[in-house]
Parts: structure tokens; sequence; C-alpha cells
């Protein structure tokens, strides 16, 4: 029994004498970790945003060569007289941005995913994506809007049957 009894007042001396948290440890821990939050939070946004803003400028590219491909094939392809040419500059994902031969019209949107004024050809691009960094469409511009300070992409394409060669972008807008 006495042993037992002895066992039981080691017990509650090791109780007593482990100490906890105190208050002023746990304040210290959390505003550590707050300043750490508010400087890391800001640079983890800002990496997000440079990765969207890269992803919009690859996919800008990704068009732009699309386009440039497109006008290739066309002019090598013996059948075919004269070039392919921006008609209507515009947004892309849907009817605004025409592309033309002279005779047929199409929107861009769908000559680049059918690759033919048809409809019956291999596309140049399997779907117009979605910008990532801002809202609106990627757009065929003539020339960008002043102030403008999101991504783009620039290249050459005709601007007209006679194969006159004009810069244009691919912006979002």
């Amino acid at each position: 029994m006495r042993q037992i009894r002895t066992k039981i007042s080691d017990l509650k001396k090791r109780a007593r004498d482990q100490r906890g948290v105190t208050l002023i440890e746990m304040l210290a821990v959390v505003v550590i970790l707050a300043i750490l939050a508010a400087v890391g939070v800001p640079i983890v946004l800002a990496q997000i945003q440079k990765a969207r803003v890269n992803t919009d400028k690859s996919n800008e590219q990704l068009i732009a060569d699309a386009l440039q491909r497109a006008e290739y094939d066309y002019q090598s392809n013996s059948t075919n007289q004269g070039s392919l040419y921006i008609s209507t500059p515009g947004a892309i994902n849907g009817n605004t941005a025409q592309i033309s031969n002279g005779t047929n019209t199409t929107a861009v949107y769908s000559y680049l995913l059918n690759g033919s004024f048809s409809g019956n050809g291999t596309g140049y691009i399997t779907s117009i994506p979605n910008p990532q960094s801002q809202t609106g469409n990627f757009s065929i511009v003539a020339n960008l809007p002043s102030g403008y300070s999101g991504p783009s992409v620039t290249f050459t394409y005709p601007s007209n049957t006679n194969g006159t060669m004009q810069t244009w972008y691919v912006d979002i807008q």
C-alpha cells in the first residue's frame, strides 16, 4: 500500500512540475505568424497574377502562330490564288474578327478551328482559350489602345487581297 501511495505522490509531483505554455508565449507566436502572413500573402498573390499574365501571353502567341500557319498553308496550296487576310478585327471568341480570301469570309474563330471556309478541314487550334489575367476576350486589333498594359503579341498578316502585310496584335479586350 505504501508503494502505491509513493507512486501516486510521485505522479502528482511530476504533474505539478510540468509547465504549459504561458499567454505571453502564445501571443508571441501569433504575432510572428501574423507578420509572416502579412509579408508572404502579397508575394504569393503577385506570383499568381504573374503566372496568369504569362499564360495569356502564351495563349496569344498560340493564336498568332495558328493564324500564320493558316496563311502559309493557304498560300502554299497550289489551287488557291491570293492570300488570306484579316477583313475585320475584333474579338476572336465569336463572329467579330473576320478572315477572308477575297471570295469567302468567315469568323477567325471558325477558320482556326476548322481550317477552311467550308468547315471541312483540319483546324489549326483545338479551342480558343479564355483569358486568365483579366476579363474579356482575346481580340485582333490593328493598334493597341493607348495606355493598355495587359499582355499582347505582335504578328504580321495581310490586311487586304493584294497581300499588303500589316502589323496586328492579339490582346485582351
